[in-house]
């Protein structure tokens, strides 16, 4: 590894935290680039959300054991919302086992084999994105991306990986401690309490997504190069 990157003339990592927790990173400062993932840019424009109706709640991504669902389940449990769960993978009967253990049958639902038609009316209909991952095999969470494209606030986890450098706290969302479904719930209690403050998020997730466009990303990239 470091015969690899003492012959690399740049060194990009996608997010600074990578650069940061990193023991061989950090003797190649002097090398580093950070151009961080992108996501496409939707045709349609998005306004600013507001809050309307019973809150509802949406995750996106594989049903696996690192994404901290049943974290989010728990903090629902007593909660007047509505969750979206969509996403397919070997955690998906024991998450439903979850639901109906905790009486939840009515409000969370998953939703498995979405189609990308699907996916974006789930986006469009719902007030926040929870991604409650539990550790560092969450590396950046591209699905925040999207979320905040369609102004909707986050509520993220404080990992040492890109998670908290996307959606940032008290900026477009929450981040708060993994393995936490206390303090997942007083988030979730926090927005729907201060619509005033749910407007700020989603405000500004929609500014914080404009720099994570593929224009912008190839255009690091072509002037790394160049």
């Amino acid at each position: 590894i470091k015969q690899l990157l003492n012959s690399a003339t740049k060194i990009v990592v996608t997010y600074p935290q990578l650069f940061e927790y990193s023991p061989i990173l950090k003797n190649y400062r002097h090398k580093i680039e950070i151009i961080p993932l992108s996501y496409e840019v939707y045709i349609e424009f998005i306004y600013p959300k507001t809050l309307n109706g019973q809150l509802k709640i949406l995750f996106v991504g594989k049903l696996r054991e690192y994404k901290g669902l049943k974290y989010l389940i728990e903090a629902t449990r007593n909660l007047d919302v509505i969750v979206d769960i969509v996403g397919n993978g070997e955690q998906e009967q024991e998450l439903r086992d979850l639901v109906k253990a905790t009486n939840q049958e009515e409000k969370v639902k998953l939703h498995t084999d979405v189609n990308d038609v699907e996916l974006k009316k789930y986006y469009k209909n719902a007030h926040i994105f929870v991604l409650p991952s539990i550790n560092e095999a969450e590396a950046f969470g591209v699905v925040q991306l999207e979320a905040l494209s369609y102004a909707l606030p986050v509520i993220n986890t404080n990992l040492k990986s890109g998670v908290p450098y996307v959606s940032l706290n008290n900026i477009t969302g929450f981040t708060i401690a993994p393995l936490n479904s206390t303090e997942l719930q007083k988030a979730i209690i926090k927005i729907i309490d201060n619509p005033t403050l749910y407007a700020d998020f989603s405000r500004n997730a929609l500014e914080r997504a404009k720099e994570f466009t593929t224009e912008k990303m190839v255009k690091k990239y072509l002037s790394l190069y160049v």
